[in-house]
């Protein structure tokens, strides 16, 4: 029986954390439709602080489901930053583009400079 360490890492409870980071990223993926839908372009999304997974501290567990949360987000396009919480916790900061496209949107900003009333 192999008790290296990479072995052991490898028969550990992955199973249990990709459970809890595909609950969490669909919830996630939820309230970003629901405030895409609402006219937002942001959401603060807060992360559980507690994981109760057999083999892993409890700071690791974060560690694992926090990075592969924001790969997901990314891995989509949209925009993604950690926000510590006043109350010790975590939440993410999403963002994604407005319905304009970019380069759309710059070419309405420039029209507006061109046309601004300079003041006299």
């Amino acid at each position: 029986m192999d008790i290296r360490a990479e072995t052991l890492y490898k028969k550990s409870n992955m199973r249990q954390i990709r459970e809890r980071v595909d609950d969490i990223y669909r919830s996630l993926t939820l309230k970003v439709h629901e405030a895409h839908n609402a006219g937002w372009a942001e959401i603060i999304f807060e992360l559980p602080d507690s994981f109760d997974i057999g083999g892993l501290e409890n700071a690791d567990s974060q560690l694992i489901i926090y990075s592969r949360l924001i790969e997901l987000v990314e891995a989509n396009g949209l925009k993604v930053t950690l926000v510590p919480q006043g109350n010790g916790g975590s939440a993410l900061r999403i963002r994604w583009p407005s319905v304009l496209d970019p380069v759309e949107k710059n070419r309405m900003k420039d029209i507006l400079k061109r046309h601004l009333e300079k003041p006299q």
